[in-house]
Parts: C-alpha cells; sequence; structure tokens
C-alpha cells in the first residue's frame, strides 16, 4: 500500500480548472491504518456543493478521483463526504465512508474513513493549503 500511496501523490497537481476551490492537504497524523490517504486534494464548486476528491486510495480502486458532496458548509468548517467501494486485503468488500473537515480560521484538516457494517473507525489529522 507504501507504493500506492507514493505513487498517488503524482495526481495531487492536476487540472483543477473546473472548480472554485483546491484544497492541498497533507495529513501530519495518521493511524497508520493506510485507509485514510497521507495527501488529499479536493476541488469544490461552492456554487453546486460538487466536490472531486484526488488521493492514493481512490486512484487504486478507481483509477482516478472519487466524486463527494459538501456536507456542511459554514463561517467556521466546511465538511465533505464521499463514499468509496473498496476491497480489503483478505477479499472482504465494503463501502468506506470518508469525511474531509477543513477549519476556515487555520486551514487545519481532519479526515475520517469508515468501513459501512464494521466498527472501525480510521482518523488523520493536517493542514491544507488553499488554491
Amino acid at each position: 500500500m507504501k507504493l500506492i500511496l507514493n505513487a498517488g501523490l503524482a495526481f495531487l497537481c492536476l487540472n483543477s480548472a473546473a472548480f472554485a476551490v483546491t484544497y492541498e492537504c497533507q495529513m501530519t497524523k495518521n493511524d497508520r491504518s493506510k485507509w485514510v490517504p497521507e495527501a488529499v486534494q479536493i476541488n469544490y464548486d461552492p456554487s453546486t456543493g460538487d466536490a472531486e476528491v484526488w488521493d492514493p486510495i481512490s486512484n487504486h480502486f478507481l483509477g482516478g478521483p472519487s466524486y463527494g458532496a459538501v456536507d456542511t458548509d459554514n463561517a467556521k468548517r466546511v465538511t465533505f463526504k464521499s463514499d468509496l467501494k473498496t476491497t480489503t486485503s483478505r477479499g472482504q468488500f465494503t463501502t468506506m465512508q470518508y469525511r474531509a473537515t477543513i477549519m476556515k480560521h487555520n486551514n487545519a484538516a481532519r479526515v475520517t474513513g469508515k468501513p459501512l457494517g464494521y466498527l472501525n473507525n480510521y482518523k488523520s489529522s493536517g493542514n491544507c493549503v488553499v488554491k
């Protein structure tokens, strides 16, 4: 999975001309599970609420970005949600429910991933740069 994560970092420099806001986020505190990416790029259109999420995990399972939407957008934070169908190393299928929250006053980020139907909950935190 480490090779996939490193290879996926190349996708963070993609053209986001169709989106009004781009967040480039580096996760510095990770739970080491590898189910929450170390780097994420979120391209966001506030007029529609649509979001395109580029990260190594989406790239591994989809060959490109996953798509999501804004869950919350207020004066303090913006939260994006996206679901990704995955397969574990044991061949189990599940949907990972991802949430990324970015605090507007300092661009601190928190990303969580929850495999639906399981008790696990994966977390990471870091900072984003707004482009």
